[in-house]
């Protein structure tokens, strides 16, 4: 019979409390469920480009990201890469694993240095057959959580392409920034920031260069500048 892994340290289990409480996904569980979790859990440090998993694996467990980008595709028949969705810190991927352990539909890859918490299915499975409480709160905080990503895909929905790009870079400048200009750096590949604003390639190109030309940003290399971010933030975009 297989071993469950040693329980983590003090210290580790308090980075792994620290992750969980600031995901989306458990933040509004209480503090025994998420020590009842942590138990469940491991810290994982991924490099740059390295995989998590790939189409067709059985992945052991979901990721929350405590730091860093990864990038969730798939691969065509020609092994093109499409991109699904781009995860950042706070969220969480592959929920679906916890009750399915079939082959995963899409590959997960490190864009960035990640600090990745690992919830393992099975331990999870274990605990929750022994407090069965835990699962309808676990339930519920997902379907919140689903709810709100359902809401936010509408909400993109009945946005433009300029004003999805505007609050991308709006979140990524201080909230005291008022009228100085802001530097922003860029994902390392210009198709991640499209994927991550709901676009293609080549419309983030015409909108990032009609932004340029009415003078709200000033594109450098693989930084962008907000020139003005109290009034980019209240200007009319247009359609």
């Amino acid at each position: 019979m297989m071993r469950p892994p040693p329980a983590p340290s003090f210290a580790e289990t308090r980075r792994i409390l620290d992750i969980l409480r600031s995901t989306r996904l458990f933040a509004e569980l209480g503090d025994v469920d998420l020590r009842n979790i942590a138990l469940c859990a491991e810290i994982r440090s991924v490099p740059k480009r390295t995989y998590l998993f790939h189409e067709g694996d059985s992945p052991h467990g979901f990721y929350l990201i405590g730091k860093g980008v990864v990038n969730v595709h798939r691969l065509d028949e020609e092994g093109r890469e499409t991109v699904i969705r781009i995860f950042r810190e706070g969220e969480s991927f592959g929920e679906v694993f916890l009750a399915d352990g079939g082959p995963s539909p899409v590959s997960a890859r490190t864009e960035a240095s990640a600090t990745l918490l690992l919830v393992r299915r099975a331990d999870l499975t274990r605990m929750i057959a022994g407090q069965p409480g835990i699962a309808m709160r676990l339930l519920a905080s997902m379907s919140r959580h689903l709810r709100s990503l359902v809401d936010k895909l509408g909400s993109l929905q009945h946005r433009t392409v300029a004003e999805r790009l505007r609050e991308w870079l709006l979140l990524r400048c201080p909230e005291t920034a008022g009228c100085e200009p802001v530097k922003v750096r860029l994902p390392s590949k210009k198709y991640l920031l499209a994927a991550e604003i709901g676009t293609a390639p080549e419309t983030l190109s015409r909108n990032l260069a009609r932004l340029r030309d009415h003078g709200w940003i000033l594109p450098s290399g693989d930084t962008i500048t907000v020139l003005d971010p109290e009034a980019f933030a209240s200007a009319d975009l247009g359609s």
